[in-house]
């Protein structure tokens, strides 16, 4: 039986939000001390150490893992239901201290409109050993479906960045000398995508805000 703990999510490439936090909290875990390894399940990256990625047998894998996992504590971070029953078996079967985290609205959407997959969450988040989630919404969701409330916990999801990693050397120098060149500069992230028929991430307010900026600054 292994004392470290396995984290079961991402890790960049691609640089997404879920793997960024993934790799910046690896670093706060190296930082104190704590063992841990990382089963990368949406991409080929890893160093085969601590960083294993089993992406291209993600569903077999964690089938196998359910029966031959070594960790004693897993954090887990799919957004699959699939994959939280089976956390739930860990917990329930082979007694592991399983940890879920809540990032998005699947659950309240699920607990809305999708009476099979409630009955499913009903039944396996009460049986984590933690949940936590990423905001409020998401933590009375929990409790409402029998997640003890000590066991429910509100933990933003952004984790600061290291020093070496706001090094402006850290960003390609092509990048610093389009910015001399040029201006104004927008920076945004995200990605397109839609949610109750709403723009998700901005995109249309980036949009905007290019038009119009476009007749104060026509040559750019």
């Amino acid at each position: 039986m292994s004392s470290r703990l396995a984290i079961l999510g991402s890790w960049p490439p691609p640089a997404g939000g879920v793997s960024i936090h993934t790799q910046r909290l690896s670093r706060l875990l190296e930082d104190r001390g704590i063992p841990h390894v990382v089963y990368n399940a949406t991409s080929d990256a890893g160093d085969g150490f601590k960083v294993v990625s089993v992406f291209k047998n993600r569903r077999s894998w964690l089938i196998k893992y359910l029966f031959g996992a070594r960790e004693k504590a897993i954090y887990l971070f799919s957004g699959r239901l699939s994959a939280w029953c089976i956390g739930a078996l860990m917990a329930t079967i082979r007694q592991k201290r399983v940890v879920l985290r809540l990032r998005n609205s699947d659950l309240i959407d699920w607990l809305a409109h999708a009476p099979l997959k409630r009955w499913l969450c009903k039944r396996a988040l009460p049986r984590m050993s933690a949940v936590v989630c990423v905001n409020h919404e998401l933590r009375e969701a929990a409790i409402r479906i029998g997640v003890a409330p000590e066991r429910v916990h509100w933990s933003p999801g952004f984790l600061p960045p290291d020093d070496e990693s706001m090094r402006k050397d850290s960003v390609a120098a092509e990048v610093w000398e389009f910015v001399e060149r040029h201006g104004p500069i927008v920076a945004a992230n995200g990605k397109i995508g839609r949610y109750g028929g709403e723009d998700l991430y901005g995109l249309y307010h980036l949009g905007e805000l290019a038009y119009r900026l476009k007749s104060g600054y026509p040559n750019h």
